[in-house]
């Protein structure tokens, strides 16, 4: 109970503390927002070789804006991201088979630039260039009754993209407003295991709302 009063309090104090969402130079905007993208993983072939797959992912990130003049911003994002799958086996199946899971897990950092654009008193439109670094991992896990266990778990993939993305904030309130946006990333990404090595050029869109403040300078 007391920690859920402080945190509380903190948020009031937050937003008594905070400053209109426009683009006034020395401002500060935070986001914390729900974001979805796409993983670049891999699978193993066989004993000699790994192969590049990608996957879905979900996630919540941090987002900073600081106005360097009314309207360009400096941006840097930070987040994590995850998905995982249960498949149990049917009706038919033999009574010792076991779910098989697969789950994925990785974060990422972003730096870029946005060219600020107030639309009225109510919202803001930003768009801009930034490069972003991305590392995630896999694991399988199955089982069978007969004692046979497939358990394999992937190193980091690291992925390196040049992202570009344009999103909008609608004000709530002269200091609380919400938030969307859309990206695309093209980048290189490689992955090494046990001297078996993939690299290769994903591209791939992403997107993130949530709700944003005004820090003041």
């Amino acid at each position: 109970m007391k920690l859920l009063r402080l945190t509380l309090l903190g948020a009031l104090a937050l937003l008594f503390a905070s400053t209109a969402l426009a683009g006034t130079k020395g401002t500060n905007l935070f986001a914390i927002q729900v974001a979805n993208g796409t993983a670049d993983l891999y699978s193993q072939n066989d004993d000699h070789f790994i192969s590049a797959f990608d996957h879905s992912e979900i996630g919540l990130q941090a987002q900073m804006w600081h106005f360097l003049s009314p309207d360009y911003a400096m941006t840097v994002s930070a987040g994590f991201g995850y998905f995982g799958e249960t498949d149990s086996p049917g009706n038919n199946a033999p009574a010792s088979e076991q779910d098989f899971k697969y789950t994925q897990s990785s974060w990422n950092v972003r730096v870029g630039g946005d060219r600020v654009v107030s639309v009225g008193d109510r919202a803001l439109v930003y768009f801009g260039p930034g490069v972003q670094y991305w590392t995630g991992k896999s694991k399988f896990d199955y089982g069978t009754g007969a004692g046979s266990i497939y358990n394999w778990e992937s190193t980091n993939v690291t992925r390196f993209s040049l992202s570009g993305r344009i999103g909008a904030i609608m004000n709530l309130s002269r200091s609380v407003g919400l938030g969307c946006q859309l990206g695309r990333e093209v980048g290189l990404a490689s992955a090494t295991d046990m001297g078996r090595k993939a690299s290769w050029w994903p591209s791939s869109f992403d997107a993130a709302g949530g709700i944003v403040f005004g820090l003041g300078k």
